[in-house]
């Protein structure tokens, strides 16, 4: 069962934990869905994200092979495959000292998460290379915009209807315009000291931090088509392009048998 680290954690105050549930965006993504889940297959562990999204980009491509002709104008093409790759840019706010303390520990579980997962070799063997299990691979969920299509639009979390992918690295960015937060509000003084105790001196977390990813997705569902549907019929956002008699939604243009014959000779 999946574990998620979500918007509050064990070790807030009910004053904290009520402050957090109370921001907008923490309501729209517990009751809308507006939410970047990161599930993390080998440990069974998730990280929700409020959807503060500056970028999005889902780039597909198509990869052919090319070989000229003596006498031929063009060159015959030959399908390879088409990939898909995205990116995706968002920030994380910090609301108060306590959400500022759980950014930093859910950001610090996921770059912890693009290491293997090793075999354990038993309390004297250290790991090594050659004993990684798996590798560090993810489901990802961003509403309908990346997900596993045959959930449908409107599906459950990362764990069940994530998009498979690998992450392809993360920027961190902490906002310096923006500042940090100074220590731990609960733990911040000493008993019979006018400072910080010795346990928080040097701790910072940042109030803003900006993050980007590239994600190359790991097709696990049927792709390309069946006479005039697509195998996967609500690829790629959940919605459907064949109608219920098994057509095109839209209006398919007519072509001759000569425009097809031209066609077919170019992709031989």
């Amino acid at each position: 069962m999946a574990q998620w680290m979500e918007y509050t954690a064990d070790w807030m105050t009910n004053d904290q934990k009520n402050m957090i549930d109370g921001d907008p965006a923490t309501v729209l993504a517990r009751s809308r869905g507006q939410e970047l889940q990161l599930y993390h297959i080998p440990s069974g562990t998730g990280l929700k994200f409020k959807a503060y999204v500056e970028d999005y980009q889902d780039k597909y491509t198509t990869d052919w092979t090319n070989a000229d002709v003596y006498g031929r104008m063009d060159s015959i093409h030959q399908y390879q495959g088409t990939k898909r790759l995205i990116t995706l840019d968002w920030v994380l706010p910090a609301g108060s000292q306590a959400e500022a303390k759980w950014n930093h520990q859910k950001l610090s579980a996921l770059f912890q998460m693009l290491y293997p997962h090793y075999e354990a070799q038993g309390p004297s063997a250290a790991s090594s290379a050659t004993q990684i299990s798996t590798a560090p691979i993810f489901k990802i969920k961003f509403g309908n915009l990346i997900h596993d299509p045959r959930f449908g639009e409107s599906s459950g979390d990362a764990d069940e209807a994530g998009l498979v992918g690998s992450i392809d690295g993360f920027i961190y960015a902490p906002d310096f315009e923006q500042g940090f937060v100074d220590g731990d509000v609960t733990k911040r003084m000493a008993p019979g000291l006018a400072g910080p105790s010795e346990s928080e001196h040097g701790i910072m977390y940042p109030k803003l931090s900006k993050l980007s990813m590239e994600l190359t997705i790991f097709h696990t569902f049927p792709l390309g088509f069946e006479e005039s549907c697509f195998r996967t019929k609500n690829f790629p956002y959940g919605v459907p392009f064949c109608d219920e008699t098994g057509g095109g939604s839209g209006t398919a243009g007519s072509t001759s048998e000569a425009d097809e014959h031209d066609e077919a000779s170019t992709l031989e």
